[in-house]
């Protein structure tokens, strides 16, 4: 019989059934593949949307130029307002003596100690032979007093009365001592005190300020009376012009121009070695906003020096300021963009304005919301807000457009 070796059996034709279940499982491969690219591609997260906000920025103004003393080289100025504290100052502004300015001091140490509310007059303050001799060594050394005799009583709010208008040393002692025990342990207080105040240059040696080691400056005396404004009684006591003091009368406010040009204190002082000093406080209006301006001025000539060179300053305050409207209502401040073409501007609600010391730039700061996809039009977007002199004022921002989804076709041939 004959054989063939090595022979390979020829391979067997594929069946149609065979070939079916190949393409079948290429067409699910790919059925799933795509799925899985669609479902990736319509249900990712959205992460293309884009937020600027930038706060407008107002410039600072030209300033005007200020009409500071010129009596003496050695007179020294400055310029400030309620809850602006410091804006500008002139002259050597070396710490100089403060004469009755010190007062000021005095009335706030004691009103820290022993405090009162509108309407109170406190405890009642029994005068001693120790008074009566604070008296006595103030007349001899022809300075400012009140008389008092022994075994008489004065209430704290009489006592600050006589302290801050008729300018009485002898009382200005007396309150020290009373409220402190002793004016050492009153210079250790008012000397930690006014450094909380940043009057730097600032010593105290006595309550009276008849002491010229007791010295200042124009620039932290403009502190000091920025703070003293803050306090309801001192306030409503330097703005009277006359009061009555037990056994003595009717007192009178030693400020001669108080009323004059909106000037509703603070304290006059002057002795040999201090020359003429004043801090004063003027209501002031500029546009319809009524400001508190505040001035120092020290070592003039005379206490009349003094005071003339108070009035131009303030008189002049209504060119030093201005109105500022930092936003505008419906003032365009940012913008939202998308990769698939959305976008809206952002927008402010309402109006933020100041009054603004001339020089003074400007600036509100920025919170931005979460814009979701989609979002219509005047969601809210974020926020501005100003903190300015002591107030803080905001407005809410919000989209101008709506911001839509993208379509579906966006979304397949942007994967990522």
């Amino acid at each position: 019989m004959y054989r063939t070796y090595n022979a390979r059996p020829l391979p067997r034709a594929a069946t149609p059934k065979r070939s079916f279940r190949k393409l079948l499982f290429v067409v699910v491969v790919l059925l799933v593949l795509i799925g899985g690219y669609c479902a990736v591609a319509l249900l990712r997260p959205l992460s293309s949307v884009q937020t600027t906000i930038t706060p407008p920025v107002t410039p600072s103004q030209i300033k005007v130029n200020i009409p500071w003393p010129t009596t003496s080289p050695k007179e020294e100025a400055a310029f400030g307002a309620d809850g602006y504290g410091l804006l500008a100052s002139s002259g050597p502004l070396a710490p100089v003596p403060t004469a009755s300015v010190t007062k000021v001091i005095t009335a706030m140490s004691v009103l820290n100690k022993k405090p009162l509310q509108p309407g109170q007059t406190g405890p009642s303050i029994t005068m001693t032979a120790h008074d009566v001799d604070l008296y006595n060594q103030y007349v001899a050394k022809e300075g400012s007093v009140v008389p008092v005799s022994a075994g008489e009583t004065i209430t704290e709010y009489q006592a600050l009365q006589a302290l801050m208008l008729p300018s009485a040393n002898n009382i200005a002692d007396t309150l020290a001592e009373w409220a402190f025990g002793n004016l050492t342990a009153y210079n250790q207080y008012t000397n930690d005190y006014v450094k909380t105040l940043g009057m730097t240059n600032t010593t105290v040696t006595d309550a009276s300020g008849f002491v010229p080691t007791t010295v200042s400056t124009a620039r932290d005396l403009v502190l000091l009376g920025d703070t003293a404004l803050d306090n309801p009684v001192l306030t409503e006591i330097i703005n009277q012009k006359t009061a009555e003091f037990p056994g003595y009368g009717t007192m009178h406010n030693v400020n001669n121009l108080l009323g004059t040009a909106g000037i509703r204190g603070i304290k006059t002082g002057n002795t040999d070695e201090a020359g003429g000093c004043f801090l004063s406080a003027a209501d002031v209006m500029i546009g319809d906003k009524k400001i508190t301006v505040i001035t120092a001025i020290m070592s003039a000539p005379t206490l009349g020096d003094a005071l003339r060179s108070s009035l131009p300053l303030i008189q002049s305050a209504p060119s030093q300021f201005q109105p500022v409207r930092a936003v505008r209502a419906g003032q365009v401040v940012g913008h939202v963009t998308t990769g698939w073409g959305a976008a809206s501007d952002i927008i402010a609600t309402k109006d933020i304005q100041v009054t603004a010391w001339s020089g003074t730039a400007i600036a509100p700061l920025a919170s931005k919301a979460a814009v979701q996809v989609p979002t219509p039009a005047h969601a809210k977007a974020g926020s501005l807000s100003l903190k300015f002199n002591g107030t803080n004022q905001s407005t809410d921002l919000e989209l101008a457009q709506a911001i839509t989804p993208p379509t579906l076709w966006w979304r397949l041939v942007h994967p990522l």
